[in-house]
């Protein structure tokens, strides 16, 4: 981990899509299934209001560290700053309780469609803007605040329809495949295992009475 900052630290030039100053990023995301627990033990054992605090800084610099720090987003300090926000956030999700907030109809809902809602509210957005923009009117001085709005509101009406039904027609139905393959894996591997560990004659324990 220290090695990956100071790259991203010491050599401040480009790469592939700036690769390099997001390895740190990848390395501490993959070390959280099997790390994180503890300190997401510690953090419940605090008291109700320090939880609290913490999780309301914990968010604030995810959201607005890369604002306050460096707009651009590229400097190491956003990145190793967004990255343990990000990292504390997924400790949470994994280890924590859920609240009773998520565990909601709604919530369920709009959490099995996530994914779909990432792929498409950019482009439904971008289509919106690209289509509906020009219609505002510009003069009064709230026109634009209140078109950004109704756009936001628009795309929300077509992202979430739009992602349900991808989600019904095509992430489910990979998921069922996905975990068919994944049972004739785990299969396989076990008839594999077996073999090597019956097939071979077990040693005599000469010591034994």
């Amino acid at each position: 981990a220290m090695l990956l900052i100071a790259l991203m630290i010491l050599y401040p030039g480009p790469t592939f899509a700036n690769i390099h100053l997001y390895l740190f990023s990848f390395f501490a995301g993959a070390l959280v299934p099997r790390y994180a627990r503890p300190a997401v033990d510690f953090w419940l054992r605090l008291d109700r209001w320090t939880r609290r605090a913490t999780a309301a800084v914990v968010v604030l610099c995810f959201m607005f560290g890369r604002r306050l720090i460096e707009p651009s987003g590229l400097a190491p300090e956003v990145i190793i700053t967004e990255t343990f926000a990000g990292i504390a956030i997924v400790a949470w999700a994994l280890f924590a309780p859920t609240p009773a907030l998520f565990r909601s109809p709604v919530a369920q809902w709009l959490g099995r469609i996530s994914y779909g809602v990432y792929l498409l509210h950019l482009i439904v957005l971008f289509a919106l803007t690209y289509h509906l923009w020009p219609i505002f009117p510009s003069g009064h001085p709230g026109a634009r605040a209140l078109a950004t709005t109704l756009l936001c509101a628009a795309t929300l009406a077509v992202t979430l329809p739009l992602a349900t039904v991808i989600h019904a027609l095509l992430e489910q139905p990979l998921q069922r495949v996905g975990s068919r393959f994944a049972r004739k894996l785990n299969l396989r591997r076990d008839h594999t295992v077996n073999e090597v560990l019956y097939s071979r004659p077990m040693p005599v324990d000469l010591r034994a009475p």
